[in-house]
C-alpha cells in the first residue's frame, strides 16, 4: 500500500507520461515477432537517457579501476 502522500503523488503524474502507448504496444508487438530480441529494452527518450547515463557511468568506473581488476590475472 501507497501512502497517502506517495498516491497523491501518482496521481498527479498520472497521464503526464511523455510515451504513446499505442507506441508501445506496436513495439511490444515487434519484439514478440523478433527471432533474436533484446533481453531488455529501455522504452520511451526518458528512460533512454537513464539507461545512457547509467553505462557510462559503468564504463567510467570500469576504466578507473581497469589496472586494479586486470592485477589479479595470472601471468602470462
Amino acid at each position: 500500500m501507497f501512502s497517502s502522500q506517495r498516491r497523491q503523488d501518482l496521481e498527479a503524474n498520472n497521464h503526464q507520461q511523455i510515451g504513446d502507448p499505442v507506441k508501445f504496444g506496436a513495439t511490444i508487438l515487434s519484439l514478440v515477432n523478433m527471432a533474436d530480441p533484446p533481453a531488455r529494452l529501455a522504452t520511451g527518450s526518458d528512460a533512454y537517457a537513464v539507461l545512457s547515463k547509467a553505462a557510462k557511468s559503468l564504463e567510467a568506473n570500469a576504466e578507473e579501476w581497469k589496472g586494479l581488476t586486470l592485477s589479479t590475472d595470472f601471468p602470462n
